[in-house]
């Protein structure tokens, strides 16, 4: 039990070190390279890509469809 919260605390404290850049039109991806990403996912256990996406994109779902947008930085920054 003590080492999955060693795990969580060590996961949360590389996700603060994690750089998100801004692309065109005002999306955002966090580098491939970047390897507090990367540590951060592995603690967790998590697909990296998918919360490569996941991070810089939000999913709002209605009753009839469901609707993907990209979120700029100043969203990303105040979700982290």
């Amino acid at each position: 039990m003590q080492i999955s919260i060693f795990r969580l605390l060590s996961a949360i404290l590389h996700l603060g070190n994690v750089i998100i850049d801004e692309g065109e039109h005002e999306s955002t991806f966090v580098k491939g390279s970047d390897k507090s990403f990367s540590t951060f996912s592995s603690l967790l256990k998590i697909d990296e890509n998918r919360m490569r996406t996941w991070l810089c994109n939000k999913r709002i779902k209605t009753s009839s469809e469901v609707v993907n947008t990209t979120l700029n930085l100043n969203q990303v920054q105040f979700l982290n």
